[in-house]
């Protein structure tokens, strides 16, 4: 075999086993998910806010002394901004249950869960079976300097303020998709939107993205990180194909035409195939797996 077919052989490869990480069934996932939101929904009760700021379309609830009043507005002021870039330039829509009324969002201590942030689905609560309304939480700022050092601390805070928010978005389109596609494109939207410093690029999290993808690592979190290293195929689409930024919110748009999970479906539709992982997809596919191969993340961010 000459080393021509070889590569060739190597990249189809490379393919099917893609095609097996994006559909790999998420029960244990979902499990997860389910036992974590019972548990912040009950701890959500016996909390008590003594204080909260608020704006035009955010109110962000905390306690003192844990947390200050300069951290709350900080996050407040980030989702305003926030806001109007995505309901604006990027032309999503806004969630329905969300117009002509503002977004709770609870600062409280996340540690417990090792999460930095979470976006809360609208829907039936877990506990007493009510319907609830979607919130955001934030950890608290001592628990982001152990994950952003330096002058890093405040582009992680937006960083996670960004990708929270973009969940709630999507939830107004269908919360119900792969959790992965869920993670990927808020992971690119909070790259997109908040470039990282250049000088904390290659030791963020964007180097641990790129290692989870080329180790073929699967797209289940469970508390992990390897389902947001998706965004970066992501990243290639709004780069090197046509339709750019656009194409992201147009796969939430397809997904949102049929209720439940059709996540591959959506993609395809959108990338040109009539049916889920069809020919276009596949070499769409195939052209990011030799574009991740082959870059050079030292050197470029870009595809």
């Amino acid at each position: 075999m000459t080393g021509l077919r070889r590569l060739a052989v190597f990249f189809w490869l490379v393919v099917l086993a893609l095609g097996v990480q994006f559909q790999r069934a998420g029960a244990e996932e979902q499990k997860s998910l389910w036992n974590l939101d019972a548990a912040l929904e009950k701890n959500e009760a016996i909390i008590d806010y003594g204080e909260k700021y608020e704006n035009a379309h955010f109110r962000v609830f905390f306690r003192r002394p844990e947390t200050t009043l300069q951290y709350a507005k900080f996050i407040a002021d980030t989702l305003l901004k926030v806001r109007s870039e995505v309901t604006g330039d990027m032309a999503y829509q806004e969630p329905e249950w969300l117009k002509g009324r503002k977004l709770d969002v609870y600062v409280k201590n996340m540690k417990p869960y090792k999460l930095l942030g979470l976006a809360i689905s609208p829907g039936r609560s877990r506990l007493g079976n009510i319907v609830r309304d979607s919130w955001i939480e934030i950890t608290l700022e001592p628990h982001f300097r152990k994950n952003y050092s330096g002058g890093a601390l405040w582009y992680g805070i937006s960083a996670t303020t960004r990708h929270e928010y973009y969940h709630i978005v999507q939830f107004g389109y269908d919360s119900k998709e792969r959790l992965w596609l869920m993670e990927a494109t808020a992971a690119w939207f909070e790259d997109k939107t908040f470039p990282v410093p250049e000088k904390f690029w290659w030791t963020s999290g964007h180097r641990k993205r790129l290692k989870n993808w080329l180790y073929n690592k699967p797209f289940v979190s469970n508390f992990g990180s390897h389902e947001y290293a998706a965004s970066l195929f992501f990243q290639y689409l709004t780069e090197r194909r046509p339709g750019g930024n656009y194409r992201v919110r147009e796969i939430w748009e397809e997904a949102a035409k049929i209720p439940g999970n059709n996540t591959y479906q959506a993609i395809s539709k959108v990338l040109g195939d009539s049916r889920p992982w069809g020919p276009k997809t596949r070499a769409i596919t195939a052209d990011f797996a030799v574009a991740a191969f082959i870059r050079d993340p030292k050197r470029s961010k870009t595809y």
